[in-house]
């Protein structure tokens, strides 16, 4: 199935695989958000919109870190979030690979449709349309500061709001206002560790299985004996992982049976 023909993967913050993950990063599928996502994450915007209003929230209505208790409001408000952004995003050595700071991308989309981080449902759509652009965040390998992806979703929300370009950089680039009152919640995330993790599980995984071939092939290259991997063997011993793979062993060693052929393979 080509790109064009794979279903867009539905993100709404439940149910996404590593495999997904991959997938979207790499291209081979378009993203896009269910509606129940979008109304989660507007249901949390609201509930940030409501306790602000009513109390002070850290990162929203107070400065972060050493100045927790320190309020920010009136004309420094208004800047309070974009100077967070700019001194998380500081970094250095090289970019991180395109497809893992997409990976990130479709983590964060999947994370803000759970309905917990309070950040405008609006971001949404940009970020979605960066992903099936082929777009991807400038993000230093080095940097990241406090808990979390800090520098990297930093670094996401310049490009949002047009201080830092998209890579390649499109003739109509993805962006979003973000609110200063936004700032801390967008950022408060592990979506790059998460979409860095998921990509190498995906990849395992791929290779595990591959493993399996490998081995009928080295299993007809001695001519060794396919009766371990009966099915009669393997339902004496229920562990699924097990049976999967001798189902698979045997499918593929299928015309090649060599049962009799000795008592005992020698050992590799």
């Amino acid at each position: 199935m080509t790109h064009a023909e794979q279903p867009a993967l539905v993100l709404g913050g439940q149910g996404l695989t590593c495999d997904d993950v991959a997938a979207a990063a790499r291209g081979q599928r378009t993203v896009t958000v269910s509606r129940e996502g979008l109304s989660r994450a507007a249901a949390a915007a609201e509930v940030a919109r409501y306790a602000t209003a009513r109390r002070e929230v850290y990162g929203r209505t107070t400065g972060v870190g050493a100045n927790r208790d320190t309020p920010v409001a009136g004309a420094d408000a208004t800047g309070h979030g974009l100077r967070l952004l700019r001194s998380h995003a500081g970094g250095g050595g090289p970019l991180i690979a395109p497809e893992l700071s997409r990976a990130m991308l479709v983590v964060r989309i999947n994370q803000i449709a759970a309905g917990g981080s309070g950040v405008d449902p609006g971001v949404l759509g940009p970020l979605v349309s960066a992903v099936n652009a082929g777009l991807s965040v400038p993000v230093p390998a080095w940097g990241a500061i406090g808990t979390g992806d800090l520098t990297g979703l930093a670094a996401a929300a310049l490009c949002l709001l047009g201080e830092r370009a998209w890579v390649p950089q499109p003739p109509d680039p993805p962006r979003f206002a973000l609110a200063s009152a936004d700032a801390l919640a967008f950022l408060s995330s592990n979506a790059a560790t998460l979409g860095e993790a998921a990509l190498a599980c995906s990849d395992l995984g791929g290779l595990l299985w591959a493993a399996v071939t490998v081995a009928a092939l080295s299993h007809l290259a001695v001519a060794a004996s396919t009766e371990p991997y009966g099915a009669p063997v393997h339902a004496a011993r229920r562990y699924p992982g097990q049976q999967a793979v001798a189902a698979v062993l045997r499918g593929l060693l299928a015309g090649q049976d060599r049962s009799g052929a000795r008592v005992q393979d020698p050992y590799g």
